[in-house]
């Protein structure tokens, strides 16, 4: 039956959503920090300059998230499509139904600023 791999593949995608919105949480965060300690210690270059690194390495990470929450919902949404009949009425489609409408309205969410930094 398609149930556990139905499972599994609804928790990738809320877990790829969540690792998404913890680097946002980290890039806003340390967006702060950087201006905090230059405010507070502004003759401090090495620590700005590695708070800074910190930052990078965060925007770096974002687009590797969105990559693998984008094939993971594509992956789900096959499965979905595939199983549909078989599954209809189970809780599994539903959450599954869920997640994806989720997924697909952060895609069009318009809070995407730390792309084009």
């Amino acid at each position: 039956m398609a149930s556990r791999p139905l499972k599994i593949k609804t928790g990738v995608v809320e877990r790829l959503i969540k690792e998404e919105d913890s680097y946002k949480n980290e890039y806003d965060n340390q967006l702060k920090r950087i201006e905090k300690i230059k405010q507070e210690t502004p003759d401090d270059e090495w620590n700005i300059r590695k708070q800074k690194e910190v930052l990078d390495e965060t925007v770096k990470m974002i687009p590797d998230v969105k990559q693998r929450l984008s094939k993971a919902v594509e992956e789900l949404n096959d499965l979905v499509s595939a199983h549909e009949e078989e599954l209809a009425g189970t809780e599994e489609l539903s959450k599954a139904q869920q997640v994806l409408s989720l997924a697909a309205s952060r895609r069009t969410d318009p809070d995407e600023a730390i792309s084009s930094t």
